[in-house]
């Protein structure tokens, strides 16, 4: 129900007035933290709660991405060898 609402709201509205700005850098930090492989706060125990919540809440919603993208690759090529063999 997630993608249909996310696609729908496309036809209606412009994206970024949906987004929360505040989230959307959050965000951003921890990208920027696992990609250059640098630590948001000196220590565990100098990190908030909520930091850490927030980069695990996006850890597992990232692999949960990257599962349905490589599903539907998948798809998608299946479906390329079946039109081959017809």
């Amino acid at each position: 129900m997630g993608e249909s609402l996310y696609v729908s709201h496309l036809f209606y509205s412009n994206p970024t007035d949906l987004y929360d700005h505040n989230i959307q850098n959050r965000i951003k930090k921890v990208q920027y933290s696992l990609e250059s492989k640098t630590p948001i706060y000196s220590t565990v125990q100098n990190t908030p709660a909520s930091v850490i919540d927030e980069f695990l809440i996006y850890k597992h919603e990232s692999k949960h991405c990257m599962q349905h993208l490589a599903q539907e690759r998948q798809k998608e090529k299946d479906g390329d060898k079946k039109r081959i063999r017809t």
